[in-house]
């Protein structure tokens, strides 16, 4: 190893700042020279940790809580760990084949597929587990129909290759009567199946201009407003777990703290960051102050990408500054390279 680093810490600093970040995470109280000493059998003395611990401190690496306390992390310190993994850390509770089946045999609809993986991820990481798909207007439309409600107002209901289902209620100046109806549902499949919600709010105008129903009201309330009428929540889906599995982190004890954590794992809330922040950097991993979230200081953020001919997505864990940083980012993997199988 180089006598200093690009963060300018020695080999014995970076050796002992590793050491502790490790021990930290597994023990979850501050560590302190002697501990260091007895556990890891360092070939210096526990003066020389002290001072080391202190040197770490002021670089801001390391803090404490009190004058005679052990050392914690820094949201610094626990950067400098990230940047430093490297390698797949051991699984000790592996993922096996059966967590996967398992997620492919839930559904073809993936709506409940997203849902479960959240379920899952949350499940496998011990932690919150948030899905994210994009780009879902890129959905196959395989299935129109229209459905009379009252003699003046029509559902259409859209089907989705994915299984995502979309239905709008039309509300018209005319009466429509059932045959009407069937003429449109017959001219609107005839033109609109096996296209995208996207390719068909650019051209529906162009592929129905010719039918004998393209001056029916509910045609041309269609072809006035496709952005409105053939889209899909805004191309954006959102899927998270319950954050029961935070409540098993002494981190989250606190009244104050969980009322700021659910605020922070409100829908809207992650949504926005993940679309602020993920994406547009490379760097997947937030920790603490990083998110720039006054809501999400007190915890880190990991995310992973995954794209299928269907969908585009964003995995992501959220937890304590204090996890198992290489465990998680092997789950995320894992979860990444299974989805476009299975979706």
């Amino acid at each position: 190893m180089k006598e200093q680093d690009s963060k300018g810490l020695s080999e014995r600093e970076h050796l002992v700042l590793m050491t502790t970040i490790e021990d930290y995470i597994e023990v979850n109280h501050p560590v302190g020279s002697n501990f260091l000493k007895k556990r890891h059998l360092f070939s210096f003395s526990p003066a020389t940790i002290r001072n080391t611990l202190a040197c770490l401190e002021s670089k801001g690496m390391l803090t404490h809580t009190h004058t005679s306390s052990g050392r914690i992390p820094t949201d610094e310190g626990y950067r400098y760990y990230v940047d430093q993994l490297s390698g797949s850390e051991k699984m000790e509770d592996k993922l096996d084949e059966d967590t996967f089946k398992n997620l492919i045999q839930t559904t073809s609809n993936i709506d409940d597929l997203m849902q479960a993986t959240a379920i899952l991820l949350s499940k496998v990481s011990r932690l919150f587990g948030f899905v994210m798909i994009s780009e879902v207007n890129k959905s196959i439309l395989t299935d129109i129909e229209l459905i009379s409600l009252s003699s003046d107002r029509v559902m259409v209901v859209l089907a989705m290759k994915t299984g995502l289902i979309r239905s709008i209620v039309l509300e018209l100046k005319v009466v429509v009567n059932q045959n009407e109806l069937d003429s449109i549902t017959a001219i609107l499949k005839e033109c609109l199946l096996g296209l995208s919600l996207d390719e068909i709010q650019k051209t529906i105008h162009f592929r129905v201009c010719g039918s004998d129903v393209f001056d029916h009201e509910i045609i041309q309330v269609l072809i006035n407003e496709p952005a409105s009428h053939f889209s899909l929540a805004g191309n954006t889906l959102i899927y998270t777990s319950s954050f029961s599995e935070l409540l098993n982190y002494p981190e989250f004890q606190e009244v104050t703290i969980l009322q700021k954590t659910i605020k922070a794992l409100d829908k809207r809330n992650i949504k926005q960051f993940i679309k602020s922040n993920v994406g547009s950097k490379k760097k997947y991993t937030f920790i603490g102050h990083e998110t720039n979230n006054d809501l999400m200081d007190h915890f880190s953020i990991l995310t992973s990408r995954f794209s299928s001919d269907l969908v585009t997505g964003q995995l992501a864990v959220l937890g304590p500054t204090r996890l198992r940083y290489q465990f998680v980012k092997r789950i995320l993997e894992d979860f990444s390279k299974v989805l476009p199988n299975v979706c």
